[in-house]
């Protein structure tokens, strides 16, 4: 367990490579380098337009060629896009409730954009999901002449009906209903001629493009792709935008495309970014598979930083069916933010895009807590009320945790006072680990002391940290949100960008003040923990980089956190000096405090001994 001297340089090496791996990465590779972005000023050209669609002269059994297809089967091919129908030009209707405005188009008769009324960008701007998409959501591959050009037959203040006449005595019908919230339900109907069955062959539907809100790297993580399968139970499955990268050392990632289990049915697929998310539910017919690709958004260019987003482009297929007259099939789609509110109350598992995973048991019922104090406080009109939710919430959470806290720096006072003692075994019996060992038990039981008794604390505060963390990996709540000099609880709290230190991964040129107040006030906290004195503690050696590992942690990630945790090391070093006001027990009040509870153990036994017996006689 002692630290020799290789250890250390050991270590440090680690540390140096967590640190300087990227630049080390990009000189042996260099092409695997992202280019700098291009400048505002220059403009966007469209990608070349896809052939337009062949004319629909053959019967709807045999799916479309695709090389005829308007738009393309997802993974196919790239860089193509839906072509303009012919000689039409396009008709846009807008259908809008409180949360959002919804655009269709008649190429295709899908949706072709959705502006969230009540979620800005940084610009100010509202957000808008799959701003300059080639793909509109709900449009249509692998039937012949499709997207082809559909026709409104009917506009309501909440819905909009499109048709078009896919070839003679065959109609498609489309009816989008805006539902609660930012629910909008389309009703799909294919219709023949009374007695001319007709065999519809499987086809892709469109879940649009999803791109990364803020325009950095750290967001590839966050968006991407995930589907749901009906199995017993439900299965979520999702994939990252990391996939198409390399990844450490080209190890992993560098994928062409995304895609599902072959033959996994699939309840539902969503786009989602770290805040939010399109989700579409196939009703009681299941897709077939879902795929994604990267897709570059010229049209969707940053005013602000000059970025062309890129995002990932999806579709769903759908299996064929037989029409005898008329066939239907109803989809739902939710477009917003990843409330979890709204999530949880969707009936087939929809709340998993919230990622909580494993921790859920305990990221939900914080998300909650913060949500309701936030609401006390807000109403009472307290400015940064989400800060101050934070705040409190800690200050909640370490009430719960004082009288562990306390037994703990208890403890580490009793260590304190056995020191010597250990000191003197380790002396005697360095040559013999395992008579040190039985030596050590001895002591341990003699004095009544717990070698791990200050450990608890920390077992405990661990899997609260988690799910804190967590639970801001999708959470909407803190985005946009101030607190101090912190402009968005969301993000990390950049005050300055120093271009000289961008070579250095973890903190890119930024410079971050919260973390850095966290990883202070954590060595603080340990500098002021009692530790024996003399006594080699291998684990304590290792502790006092627990602040360095925090910071590289923390550093890029949501300042809530850093925040949460530096109240957490503020009211550990309060509650450190309350309870090392106490001097230490004595050597001889420990060991018969331990003599009393041995004592007392023992009374206990023959009790419950004498009670077994009696009961035994009767």
């Amino acid at each position: 367990m002692n630290m020799d001297r290789t250890s250390w340089i050991a270590l440090i090496v680690c540390f140096l490579l967590l640190f300087l791996y990227q630049p080390i990465l990009y000189y042996f590779f260099p092409e695997w380098k992202q280019p700098a972005p291009a400048p505002a000023s220059e403009t966007a050209q469209p990608a070349a337009p896809a052939a337009p669609a062949s004319p629909v002269t053959s019967d709807l059994v045999t799916p479309a060629p695709a090389t005829g297809a308007a738009i393309p089967v997802i993974g196919q091919d790239e860089t193509a896009v839906p072509s303009r129908p012919v000689n039409v030009p396009e008709a846009l209707q807008v259908i809008s409730n409180d949360y959002f405005d919804v655009t269709f188009t008649n190429w295709g008769g899908a949706i072709k954009s959705i502006t969230l009324n009540e979620h800005q960008r940084e610009d100010g701007l509202p957000i808008v999901l799959n701003d300059g998409s080639p793909l509109p959501i709900f449009s249509i591959a692998g039937w012949q002449g499709m997207p082809g050009s559909f026709t409104a037959t009917e506009i309501t203040a909440s819905s909009v009906t499109y048709q078009m006449e896919l070839q003679p005595g065959v109609k498609l019908e489309r009816v989008y209903t805006l539902s609660d919230g930012y629910q909008i339900e389309c009703i799909q109907t294919v219709y023949v001629p009374e007695g001319q069955g007709v065999v519809m062959p499987p086809f892709h539907l469109a879940l649009g493009t999803m791109a990364p809100i803020y325009g950095t790297k750290e967001e590839r993580r966050f968006t991407g792709l995930a589907w749901h399968t009906p199995n017993p139970g439900g299965h979520y499955d999702d994939a990252s935008m990391t996939s198409f990268y390399p990844g450490f050392m080209g190890l992993w990632g560098n994928q062409s495309e995304i895609a599902s289990d072959s033959g996994d049915p699939i309840q539902w697929a969503a786009l989602k970014t770290q805040f939010f998310t399109v989700i579409m539910n196939l009703g009681d017919v299941p897709g077939e598979e879902v795929r994604g690709i990267k897709q570059r958004l010229p049209g969707a260019r940053d005013a602000v930083t000059g970025l062309i987003p890129e995002g990932v482009m999806a579709s769903v297929r759908m299996p064929g069916f037989q029409v005898n007259a008329s066939y239907s099939q109803t989809f739902n789609l939710y477009a917003g933010p990843k409330e979890d509110h709204r999530l949880h109350a969707m009936p087939t598992g929809e709340d998993r895009l919230m990622q909580f995973g494993w921790m859920g048991i305990i990221s939900r019922p914080m998300l909650r807590l913060m949500n309701l104090i936030h609401d006390g406080v807000d109403q009472i009109g307290v400015p940064h009320a989400y800060g101050v939710a934070i705040i409190i919430m800690t200050i909640i959470l370490r009430g719960i945790l004082w009288w562990p806290q306390t037994k703990a720096n208890l403890s580490m006072k009793r260590m304190q006072t056995v020191a010597p003692l250990m000191k003197e075994l380790q002396e005697k019996f360095k040559e013999k680990p395992d008579k040190l060992n039985q030596e050590m038990m001895k002591l341990y039981q003699d004095y009544g002391v717990n070698p791990f008794g200050g450990c608890l604390p920390i077992l405990i505060q661990f899997p609260i940290f988690l799910g804190f963390y967590y639970m801001l990996l999708g959470s909407i709540e803190l985005r946009h949100e101030h607190f101090l000099w912190i402009k968005d609880l969301s993000q990390p709290d950049t005050v300055l960008h120093i271009t000289a230190l961008e070579f250095i991964p973890i903190f890119q040129g930024n410079i971050n003040p919260m973390p850095l107040v966290m990883a202070v006030t954590m060595y603080i906290t340990m500098t002021i923990t009692p530790q024996p004195a003399g006594v080699d503690n291998p684990m304590m050696k290792v502790m006092k980089f627990m602040p360095v590992m925090f910071l590289v942690f923390c550093y890029n990630f949501a300042s809530a956190l850093s925040l949460y945790w530096t109240m957490q090391n503020l009211l550990s070093i309060v509650q450190m000096k309350y309870n090392m006001k106490h001097e230490p027990p004595t050597l001889e009040a420990l060991k018969q405090e331990s003599l009393e509870r041995k004592k007392a153990k023992k009374q206990r036994n023959q009790g419950f001994g004498m009670s077994a017996r009696r009961k035994k006689r009767k």
